[in-house]
């Protein structure tokens, strides 16, 4: 049985923008638009998913390197931040195909549940069929043959 995720993982838009190589003002822009949904938060600044920013700009999105993040931070190069981002989207990617073979499971079982019926379906027409091709009427009785001196002598 697999733990159940806390809470998938999740960015201001700012911090998307710092983590990723989209500009704050796209993503601000296609979530006015309706395109990219974000929650809003209590202090009025918007969350949006890993899983959601992968699903609008796919490809498009890749982590910043290291270099870029530096130089839009204006920071000390520091592991730990990095390996967190990295953590959070595998953890999110790992999600996202936990949720695919999930439903290519239940797509599975839905499949092998119509063979079945259709199976049984199959074999019911069979046996119609083959009553309706063979002969189901009941045979006359024919009477028993005579031999040749029962019909010479008329017995």
């Amino acid at each position: 049985m697999k733990p159940e995720p806390e809470h998938p993982p999740s960015f201001t838009l700012g911090e998307a923008a710092k983590r990723f190589t989209v500009s704050k003002s796209t993503l601000s822009k296609d979530r006015k638009s309706g395109k990219l949904k974000a929650d809003k938060n209590e202090d009025g600044s918007f969350r949006v998913s890993f899983a959601e920013l992968s699903r609008v700009y796919g490809d498009r999105l890749k982590l910043r390197t290291v270099e870029e993040t530096v130089a839009s931070n204006d920071t000390k190069h520091s592991e730990t931040p990095i390996n967190t981002i990295e953590n959070s989207v595998l953890q999110a990617r790992l999600e996202l195909m936990e949720q695919r073979f999930s439903d290519a499971e239940a797509t599975i079982s839905d499949l092998r549940q119509r063979l079945d019926d259709a199976g049984g379906q199959i074999k019911s027409k069979d046996t119609q069929l083959t009553a309706l091709l063979t002969d189901q009427r009941e045979k006359a009785v024919q009477p028993a043959k005579r031999s040749w001196w029962q019909r010479l002598t008329g017995s």
